[in-house]
């Protein structure tokens, strides 16, 4: 049998109460919603592609290197710059065994003649009042590989300074040729001599009392840094090195018959930094 009616109305069913329920059907854009949802979370978790970018960097450091070319003085008989020791000649007769430099220095002006610089009666450069006779002398040296005080670091870290048979009043002046070798520009901090520092010689000297026996030795003092008491500045790689001086002077109290040795240090460090 046949029943008459709507096919299409919306088919029910009876609750638990007995009451007849509607199905709804869900409208035409809610379901697209939810399948564009749908797809979005499963591209999500399953449809991500990706891409890694690499950079490999390369860091070369610099170096800080000084290092002495070159060493000599104002009474070692030869002149070796005409700017500084034009009156290092062999002016006088030589006392005594000075014609000769003392061992591990060069004879720089070749075998003994008996003539020797006449002593220095002053420090700095030539011309300058020098004693007329020839009784002590004064030579500087760098230093060997084999001596050098610092073996790790390219060119001579160390130079020598040796004065023979010096007296009270006697004066010798040293020059140093120093040369960035390094890559990176320096600063020269301190100049320091048995830990005291060096004062410029505008400005006077330092006494020493080398032997420690309470009276002072000898006068230093340097030549060649900024007046103004900044800190000298080295840069590399430039053609010409830089100089600087030691000017001795031997005191009316120091010991006779006495051999007397100093340590200096000069402390140097990259020109952005302060130790």
């Amino acid at each position: 049998m046949l029943r008459s009616g709507n096919m299409d109305a919306p088919r029910t069913r009876a609750s638990p109460t007995g009451k007849r329920l509607r199905r709804l059907a869900l409208p035409l854009g809610a379901m697209v919603m939810v399948l564009v949802v749908g797809l979005a979370m499963v591209g999500v978790g399953y449809g991500l592609w990706s891409k890694t970018l690499f950079i490999d960097g390369t860091v070369n450091t610099g170096q800080v290197n000084v290092a002495f070319t070159a060493a000599f003085t104002d009474d070692d008989d030869v002149v070796d710059d005409a700017a500084k020791d034009s009156q290092d000649t062999d002016g006088c007769d030589a006392q005594g065994e000075i014609d000769t430099a003392p061992a591990t220095y060069a004879n720089k002006d070749g075998a003994a003649d008996g003539r020797s610089s006449c002593d220095p009666e002053s420090t700095g450069v030539d011309p300058k009042d020098h004693y007329d006779k020839a009784v002590a002398r004064c030579d500087a040296r760098l230093a060997t590989a084999a001596e050098d005080d610092d073996q790790e670091q390219a060119g001579i870290q160390t130079v020598f300074v040796a004065i023979t048979n010096g007296y009270p009043s006697y004066h010798c002046t040293a020059w140093f040729d120093i040369v960035n070798n390094g890559t990176i520009p320096v600063l020269l901090h301190s100049f320091s001599i048995e830990s005291t520092a060096v004062v410029l010689c505008a400005q006077g000297a330092t006494a020493y009392d080398l032997d420690g026996n309470g009276e002072d030795d000898v006068e230093i003092c340097v030549s060649g840094l900024p007046s103004d008491g900044s800190e000298l500045q080295l840069d590399p790689f430039l053609p010409d090195p830089y100089q600087l001086d030691l000017e001795f002077h031997i005191l009316q109290t120091a010991t006779q018959n006495s051999t007397m040795t100093f340590d200096g240090e000069l402390f140097l460090h990259q020109w952005n930094e302060e130790p």
